[in-house]
C-alpha cells in the first residue's frame, strides 16, 4: 500500500523534519522525499525503467503528455478535462512540504490537520457533509480552487467528478479509465503504479483508516 507509506513519511517529516528516509519501492516505481534548499521536501516518483523523475508538482505533466481519458468519459468541454487533471495534481501536492515561509507552514499545518481528521472520521450518510468539508479543505490547501472543487461531490461515501455539468462519475472510475496515447510497456507499467497510488488515495478520502497515521 504505497499511499499509506507516503502518508506515514509525510507525518514523520511534519514532526521530525531532520529525519532521513528510505525510499519506497514498488516493482516499477520508486517514491522518495528529496530535501532541497530553503526547507523544501519534494516528493518525487521515479520510473525505474526510463529513470525519469517526476516531482509532485510535475507528475501530472506525464499524464497530460502521454495519456487521455477513455472515450466514455470524454467531454467537449476542454476546461472540465483540465479541472480533472488539476485535481490529480492537487492529490500529489498534498504531500509537497515547503516550510520556508509562514504562509507555506500554515498550508502544511492545514493539510496535516485535514489528513488526521480524514483518517479518523467514520463513514456514514450523515457524515458525508463533514467528510466532504475536510476533503475540500485538504485539497484547497494543496492548491485546488473553487472551479475545480465545484466538479467534486461526496455522496453516500463515494467521491464523484462532474464530467459535463450534469453527470457525476465516481472519481475512481475516471482514474481507471486513463490510458496511454501510444502503448509502451515501461510507460504503461509506470502509469499502472501511478493509478494505484491515486486509487489508494481516493479510498483514504472515502473511507479513512482504522487509526490515525501518526506512527510508522
Amino acid at each position: 500500500m504505497i499511499f499509506n507509506d507516503i502518508l506515514k513519511k509525510f507525518f514523520y517529516i511534519y514532526y521530525n523534519p531532520r529525519l532521513v528516509f528510505i525510499e519506497i519501492n514498488q516493482k516499477n516505481l520508486t517514491v522518495k522525499y528529496e530535501k532541497s534548499a530553503y526547507r523544501k521536501y519534494n516528493l518525487c516518483f521515479l520510473n525505474k525503467y526510463s529513470k525519469i523523475k517526476y516531482y509532485a508538482y510535475s507528475l501530472v505533466d506525464f499524464l497530460i503528455e502521454k495519456t487521455d481519458i477513455y472515450d466514455q468519459y470524454s467531454d467537449e468541454d476542454a476546461e472540465r478535462e483540465g479541472h480533472f487533471y488539476r485535481i490529480l495534481s492537487s492529490f500529489v501536492m498534498v504531500f509537497h512540504i515547503d516550510v520556508n515561509q509562514l504562509y507555506n507552514k500554515t498550508c502544511i499545518d492545514n493539510k496535516a490537520l485535514a489528513l488526521y481528521q480524514l483518517s479518523r472520521n467514520c463513514v456514514s450518510p450523515l457524515n458525508d457533509k463533514v467528510r466532504e468539508s475536510y476533503i475540500f479543505y485538504l485539497l484547497y490547501n494543496a492548491h485546488l480552487y473553487s472551479e475545480q472543487l465545484d466538479c467534486l461531490k461526496f455522496r453516500k461515501g463515494v467521491l464523484f467528478f462532474n464530467v459535463n455539468g450534469k453527470t457525476y462519475i465516481p472519481l475512481k472510475d475516471m482514474i481507471k479509465s486513463i490510458r496511454l496515447y501510444k502503448y509502451q510497456k515501461h510507460d504503461n507499467e509506470f502509469l499502472s503504479c501511478i493509478k494505484n497510488f491515486y486509487i489508494e488515495f481516493i479510498n483514504f478520502l472515502e473511507n479513512g483508516s482504522d487509526s490515525p497515521p501518526l506512527e510508522g
